[in-house]
């Protein structure tokens, strides 16, 4: 929550990614099922979706407030939440890659 700017767009563009990966595996729930790392990426994914979604919506709806980002910096649950937010939705995407790659890492290694 350092800027306002940044929060405003970085966590409105991981929710729509977050929402956009949802509506590509709505109807793959064996593959989900039969693949940790999506597994694993489906349930970061669903957090990095809840909270950036949430944190979008307090930016948007208090942008007009003074000193915005000094108000919420200093409860510390908040700057947690928000680090969870984006580190969510960056581990689910490795995951995701690593699944795409997991075939080949298995026959090299």
């Amino acid at each position: 929550m350092e800027k306002s700017e940044y929060g405003k767009w970085i966590h409105t563009a991981f929710a729509g990614a977050s929402f956009a990966y949802f509506l590509a595996v709505i109807d793959k729930a064996e593959l989900i099922v039969s693949s940790y790392s999506l597994a694993f990426s489906t349930l970061l994914f669903a957090i990095a979706l809840a909270l950036n979604a949430f944190f979008a919506m307090l930016y948007y709806g208090l942008d007009g407030e003074p000193d915005f980002s000094e108000k919420f910096a200093k409860y510390w649950l908040l700057v947690r939440f928000n680090n969870l937010a984006q580190w969510s939705f960056i581990l689910a995407v490795i995951g995701v890659v690593y699944f795409v790659i997991e075939p080949v890492v298995i026959i090299v290694l």
